[in-house]
């Protein structure tokens, strides 16, 4: 009786099937968590770069008298926040002017405000929210009233 070693029993076969479908699946599933990965960092890092911006929007809508609003900065994300006062100030007689970047002379009330902010990112693959709060502190031009 004559033996031939030509090819690979079916047991030899199926071994290496098995241990080449396991790496495959196994290099999918880390292909898959990476891809998560990158864009769960990608919304941290564009939710990072839109917080400047969206505070000095706030800050306009603010001096310009809205106490909550909502609105939308670039493609992915959108932002709800509302305002309250902690504390209002004595009127003094000076201020710094933001805009003219010097000293303004007149009389201003002061207010110090904490805003509530919810910044909310939805791309298709990936939803994300995030919760702020901060002080901002505010001043306008107003009457002079004397307070003791």
């Amino acid at each position: 009786m004559k033996f031939y070693d030509d090819g690979f029993t079916l047991i030899e076969v199926l071994i290496a099937s098995l241990i080449i479908f396991s790496a495959i699946s196994i290099g999918s599933l880390i292909y898959q968590s990476s891809v998560r990965a990158v864009i769960k960092i990608n919304s941290h890092i564009s939710i990072a770069e839109a917080i400047p911006s969206i505070v000095d929007l706030i800050k306009e809508d603010i001096v310009s008298g809205k106490d909550k609003g909502e609105g939308r900065f670039h493609t992915y994300i959108s932002y709800l926040y509302t305002s309250k006062d902690i504390k209002k100030g004595k009127n003094i007689l000076s201020g710094f002017d933001e805009i003219s970047n010097s000293i303004s002379y007149g009389r201003f009330n002061i207010t110090l405000k904490e805003i509530k902010l919810k910044i909310i990112y939805n791309d298709k693959a990936f939803k994300r929210e995030e919760y702020y709060t901060y002080k901002e502190l505010l001043w306008k031009q107003g009457e002079f009233s004397f307070e003791f």
